[in-house]
């Protein structure tokens, strides 16, 4: 197996799981709400919960699914064209939380 096309695969695969939990929330959506000290799918009347572990966990699978199809592929993505994928998610990701920066 060639290392440099399995980290290219999780690379990618873990850019799009990342930016898919967060814009789509797919493909697992997991909450944690500190105050109840409870796990769960979907969001609790009156309680925060914090999303960032399912984004972590949909950034992991994303990894693995990106490595296994690269595999297959036997082919490898080029390390600027993956820079330039993750400069673009970056900012979708800033354009879509831009409620929370000042005007």
């Amino acid at each position: 197996m060639n290392r440099e096309r399995l980290f290219s695969g999780a690379s990618l695969g873990a850019i799009a799981g990342y930016v898919l939990g967060v814009l789509a929330s797919f493909p697992i959506r997991l909450l944690y709400s500190p105050r109840l000290d409870a796990w769960s799918a979907r969001e609790m009347p009156g309680a925060h919960a914090i999303r960032w572990y399912g984004w972590l966990l949909d950034a992991a699978l994303g990894a693995v699914v990106g490595m296994v199809v690269m595999w297959r592929l036997r082919r490898s993505v080029r390390w600027p064209v993956i820079w330039l994928l993750a400069f673009g998610a970056l900012a979708a990701l800033v354009y879509h939380e831009r409620g929370w920066f000042p005007r």
